[in-house]
């Protein structure tokens, strides 16, 4: 995947109420996040799950802003971004309907292997 694409899906997957489910929606009806985001509201409005609050959030200009932020401070951080779209997406992953459509995973890691460890935190813990 291009490091454009990656940028769009990192910007749709940033914006609130749009879940596992509704992001890969988007992208099977549009093709790609690169065309969600040329889109126009009547069209988005029209995908089930889409009104008209989460079309404006995909239409700001400084939801892709916030993006290319957040990917510049993960490159730096050395955090990649695996998309449900790579090679390197959990194949176990893919098979659920509801798995996330990006992950973030900080230093190698090899994703596909027979027994794999991982540690799942939240962006905002609580008390």
């Amino acid at each position: 995947m291009n490091a454009q694409e990656k940028l769009y899906q990192l910007a749709l997957n940033m914006i609130k109420g749009v879940g596992c489910m509704l992001f890969k929606q988007l992208i099977c009806q549009f093709g790609s996040a690169q065309e969600i985001f040329r889109s126009s509201q009547r069209k988005l409005t029209k995908i089930p799950g889409v009104g008209v609050q989460i079309a404006n959030e995909i239409l700001k200009k400084d939801t892709l802003k916030a993006a290319e932020a957040t990917l510049l401070k993960h490159e730096k951080e050395n955090v990649a971004i695996i998309s449900y779209k790579d090679d390197t997406y959990p194949q176990r992953l893919q098979q659920l309907n509801d798995a996330p459509p990006l992950l973030y995973v900080k230093g190698k890691a090899n994703l596909n292997t027979p027994k794999v460890i991982s540690v799942v935190g939240t962006r905002k813990a609580t008390q």
